[in-house]
């Protein structure tokens, strides 16, 4: 540190003082973790206690001063019975105008950010002034604290003194080091990149560029990577739900969860339990040790990637590996055969797992794949059968594995699938979803009862509904509540961001493939009018923007992101080349969180703003409605673009935040009545 530039830096800086705080800690009392929220002074004045600043450690016998810029993080562990110690509260502020030179000195230094301790020669001077200080601090009145900023000036005069006398030496924090050391910290908080830099108290854009260039990776992009990493050991070393995994680690949305774990690991969490405990319980297996120790070893592909990794074969996305011709299973049914256990069923399992399609072979159902029917009341007759009463069944492959299915399922309960299903128009007798959904009052009047979505799946009623069929959305529940269900009823899982894939699938299961061929015909059609319609009106060459705002960020949606393709992709419409822009600052593909300040930087000649979230009441979407009225004030807001030419569209986040069908058509619908003025 310059020290004339440094004493210039406080003859230059208007001081606000925050808070004074006396505390007084006494045997088994301990600080730990505490980030400070402001530049700060600790001045202690009695007992023995190690201080640690940001990890910089400090023996602190009597007085003793440190300085710290926000964001550092305090340790204080007692050495003696007791600790007695000042914490002053400060900011900073350069006022305007001010010559370009000293705007220059105090960002090239940070004088109010650099870290130091050091026992001061003359301490009952310092002393006297920091009793100053609190006592007028505790006055709570105008002159007392006008006192205060006096004797903090005063106080601070005779620190730089001492200072200069004794030579101290200062350090500047570790930005990367701080920024590191609170996400492994505070992995589960609620972190954007603007809230990281703002506690730090650094701009956005200086804490990415440091990050990159010291670890590789952007800040949200590392602890995309702690999270990741948490969630793995918990998948691993413990039987929590997903759902519970995902909340700790900051994550509510699971299958977001579930989408950046796979990103990350190249695997779903539910795959990478499921083969660790495969793993495991081969290892534990003396009987298939011993078995496979004369079997040749089959090598291991291995994807090294930025720590993203997949051993398996080709084509093998089942969550339990039920594969009928796997070495292991054929060693397993050889033994079976020889003890003369098998049964002549056994030799028809062999289901086609190639592709992801279902089988068209029906038979009659000795056993289901995923639950004894018999014990769970779906043992019904069918009316095709040729075998009496038997219940014909069909193997149909998903992304969990094989699954035997009734032939005509007649009784199913869906779960985050309600959009694809009721455009099949399947027999539902039970659905997963709340008050405020797009789809709630069409379920109501078809009188197909709908549970309250949660976190975990109500089994109760899921069984009081005695479906014969369950299908649900791929990454709801982990293996164990994936078993809960299929002792229910034969369970499928289908991904949602996909919707045309998967709806032809389930159409497959159900027997419904051509009606879900003419479902994606029909919004082809509708989509490819409702382009035809938009380029008439407005042209080709026009650019688009997806945002969600909030009352002090707006996140604005990616290209990538699953539940916008109808309004970038689709429509003939062009993202904004600033959308492009903001993609290259993180590594997140569903988009980039915003602050207010960055909105003139957003240039589309149309921007569509979500109101409220998927699930949401009217009063909540109104309420919403309310907050954009108050951004629509702002100069920033003003300053856009779309906002200039009155392009602004407010659209709701009921079926934006959602897809499939019935949502992207009436997605399509709002694109064309905002852009055309009819539906």
């Amino acid at each position: 540190m310059n020290l004339d530039e440094h004493i210039k830096s406080w003859n230059y800086a208007s001081i606000k003082v925050l808070d004074i705080r006396h505390a007084h800690m006494i045997e088994g009392d301990e600080l730990r973790g505490y980030h400070l929220p402001a530049s700060s002074f600790l001045f202690s004045v009695r007992g023995s206690a190690r201080i640690l600043l940001n990890g910089t450690e400090y023996m602190s016998d009597g007085f003793h001063v440190l300085h710290g810029g926000k964001g550092l993080s305090l340790d204080i562990l007692l050495t003696s019975g007791d600790f007695e110690y000042y914490l002053v509260f400060y900011r900073a502020i350069l006022p305007m105008p001010c010559r370009q030179e000293i705007i220059s000195m105090i960002e090239r230094n940070r004088p109010f950010h650099i870290q130091y301790g050091f026992v001061p020669q003359h301490a009952i001077s310092l002393l006297h002034k920091v009793r100053d200080m609190e006592e007028g601090w505790r006055l709570q009145e105008p002159l007392g604290h006008f006192h205060v900023k006096a004797s903090f000036y005063q106080f601070v005069y005779q620190l730089l003194c001492q200072l200069e006398a004794q030579s101290i030496k200062t350090q500047k924090p570790e930005l990367v080091a701080q920024a590191v050391r609170y996400m492994h910290e505070y992995y589960s908080m609620p972190i954007t990149l603007e809230s990281l830099a703002e506690g730090l108290n650094y701009s956005s854009s200086h804490l990415s560029i440091q990050f990159k260039d010291k670890i590789g990776l952007s800040p949200i992009g590392y602890l995309i990577q702690v999270r990741i990493s948490v969630a793995a050991d918990l998948l691993l070393t413990t039987d929590a739900a997903l759902h519970e995994i995902a909340a700790s680690i900051g994550y509510e949305d699971v299958n977001y969860f579930s989408r950046i774990f796979k990103k990350e690991k190249g695997i779903s969490p539910g795959k990478f339990r499921s083969r660790a405990n495969a793993e495991k319980a081969v290892k534990d297996n003396a009987f298939i040790t011993k078995r496979l120790s004369i079997v040749p070893q089959r090598n291991r592909r291995y994807i090294d990637n930025d720590n993203r990794y997949l051993y398996s074969r080709e084509g093998d996305s089942s969550m339990f590996r039920n594969r009928k011709s796997s070495t292991l299973a054929i060693l397993l049914m050889c033994f079976t055969l020889l003890m003369g256990a098998c049964s002549s069923s056994a030799t028809s399992s062999n289901a086609n797992t190639n592709g992801g399609t279902s089988t068209a072979t029906e038979r009659p159902s000795q056993s289901q794949t995923n639950g004894d029917a018999s014990k769970n009341g779906n043992n019904k007759t069918d009316s095709n059968s040729t075998a009496g009463n038997e219940l014909r069944t069909k193997i149909v492959n998903t992304v969990l594995g094989d699954v035997e299915i009734p032939a005509e399922p007649k009784h199913i309960v869906s779960i985050g699938l309600e959009d694809m299903l009721l455009s099949l128009e399947a027999p539902l007798v039970q659905a997963g979803g709340n008050e405020g959904d797009y789809l709630y009052e069409k379920l109501k009047e078809k009188n197909i009862p709908v549970i309250t979505s949660s976190a975990t799946p109500n089994f109760e009623a899921i069984l009081a509904a005695q479906p014969d069929l369950i299908i649900i959305i791929n990454g709801y529940v982990d293996e164990a509540g994936y078993k809960k269900l299929s002792e229910i009823a034969p369970t499928l899982a289908y991904d949602r961001d996909s919707w045309k894939a998967s709806i032809v699938e389930i159409g497959k299961a159900l027997n419904r493939e051509e009606k879900a061929n003419a479902i994606i015909q029909a919004y082809d059609d509708k989509l490819k009018q409702a382009r035809e319609k938009i380029i008439q009106t407005v042209g080709s060459d026009k650019t688009v923007a997806l945002i969600r705002t909030s009352e002090k960020e707006a996140d604005l949606f990616f290209p990538s992101f699953p539940y916008g393709g109808v309004l970038y992709n689709d429509l003939g419409l062009t993202p904004s080349a600033s959308v492009a822009e903001f993609q290259k600052k993180t590594e997140e593909d569903w988009g980039f969180t915003l602050s207010l300040e960055m909105l003139p930087e957003l240039n589309s000649d149309y921007l569509f703003v979500t109101a409220g979230y998927s699930g949401a009441l009217e009063s909540d979407i109104q309420k919403e409605l309310e907050n954009v009225k108050e951004l629509e004030k702002l100069q920033v807001w003003k300053a856009m673009s779309a906002a200039k030419q009155n392009h602004v569209y407010k659209i709701s986040a009921r079926h934006w935040m959602l897809n499939g069908p019935i949502a992207e058509s009436m997605k399509i619908d709002d694109v064309v009545q905002a852009l055309t003025g009819s539906k």
